[in-house]
């Protein structure tokens, strides 16, 4: 999770990072410049890395991390990188269904909210692919990371760290 992003920052600082791996684990909330760059280099090196919305994230650890950047460009390279949104957008293409809900040949919604979504958000791809609609459910905090900058996560509301764990366990569900 990071700062927001605005006019001039389109990488903003990162407050914390998390993992999950496909055996179920979680490899937690990585906090501070060295935690997060060591967890980041780890996978990008050797893992298959799978997630949402991940060019941003890459552009953010680069930005922090410039040491970690062959790493990150070698994943894309071999194709070790599998951004779950843009992978739905790409199955609905192929399926002539673009912008349309599958199941019900209506619009894409949100399940939150009932309202059209005009883009694959994590919400709306674990709703299509896993038939879960808590994708977002603890997203109190989503957008207000920087708050959170420099303190340690066991300060944190619940919900502030049990977020960033839920946005890397459904991306992998989506995977898998």
């Amino acid at each position: 999770e990071t700062h927001l992003i605005r006019r001039g920052l389109l990488a903003p600082p990162i407050v914390c990072a998390s993992g999950a791996d496909k055996n179920g684990g979680v490899g937690g909330i990585w906090m501070g410049a060295d935690s997060i760059r060591e967890a980041a280099r780890a996978r990008f090196e050797s893992s298959v890395v799978a997630g949402a919305n991940l060019a941003f994230d890459a552009a953010c650890l680069m930005e922090a991390h410039p040491d970690i950047r062959l790493a990150i460009f070698r994943a894309y390279r071999e194709g070790r990188i599998c951004d779950v949104l843009l992978g739905e957008g790409l199955h609905a293409i192929c399926g002539g269904h673009l912008g349309i809900d599958p199941r019900t040949r209506g619009p894409l919604r949100h399940p939150s909210t009932g309202k059209e979504s005009r883009r694959y958000s994590l919400e709306v791809v674990s709703d299509l692919v896993l038939g879960r609609v808590d994708a977002k459910s603890r997203a109190a905090f989503r957008l207000s990371y920087a708050l959170f900058d420099g303190v340690p996560s066991g300060r944190w509301p619940r919900e502030a760290r049990e977020y960033p764990i839920d946005d890397a366990k459904n991306p992998l569900d989506v995977a898998v």
